[in-house]
């Protein structure tokens, strides 16, 4: 699975619990992984877009 990189921000699809959500952030920090932010986003019709497009139009 290919996970878009856009504007500084790391877009990571997931279904799990809180729990898990826990583990992942914990994993990252202990790994190294500069966090600035870790929070749960909403997708509006542009941020759909450019998953599916690539930002590329023809």
């Amino acid at each position: 699975t290919e996970i878009p990189f856009l504007n500084n921000c790391l877009d990571i699809p997931f279904s799990g619990s809180d729990e898990d959500l826990n583990r992942i952030l914990t994993r990252m920090i202990k790994d190294g992984i500069p966090v600035i932010s870790f929070s749960e986003g909403k997708n509006n019709l542009e941020d759909i877009f450019m998953q599916v497009t690539k930002g590329v139009v023809q």
